[in-house]
């Protein structure tokens, strides 16, 4: 199984699957034009190990060098306890599904880091 991605005009939309989410990103991230938004769609995503976070904050690097946003939707209790646990839960925001995230895309909502919020779930991740 591969990675999807899609880019939304300056939004990319990614589902990981095994070990690809950053070579399908960059690429989707790179083809776009303007500020390189980013949402991680987990759905169906367990586990997250030390390999795929260190992806997370590399990709999260560099939309952030780009003036854009990194978000993920559709995390699993497990996965959000290993960024609580990990202490990088404050590096991104996280919504509850695809359609909050695009939407706090287009609307620009939380671009703050100090206010960095979820329109359902005050800033951390589901648990």
């Amino acid at each position: 199984m591969g990675s999807w991605s899609r880019n939304f005009g300056t939004a990319c939309v990614s589902t990981p699957r095994r070990f690809k989410i950053y070579e399908s990103t960059t690429n989707c991230i790179s083809k776009g034009t303007g500020r390189p938004d980013l949402v991680v769609d987990l759905s169906g995503v367990g586990f997250a190990g030390s390999a795929a976070l260190g992806n997370f904050v590399a990709l999260q690097r560099m939309v952030r060098h780009g003036g854009g946003r990194f978000l993920f939707c559709n995390v699993d209790p497990t996965v959000a306890e290993v960024f609580r646990a990990s202490k990088l839960e404050s590096l991104f925001e996280f919504v509850a599904d695809r359609p909050s995230a695009l939407h706090a895309i287009i609307e620009g909502l939380a671009t703050d880091p100090a206010k960095r919020k979820t329109a359902d779930n005050e800033g951390t991740p589901p648990v």
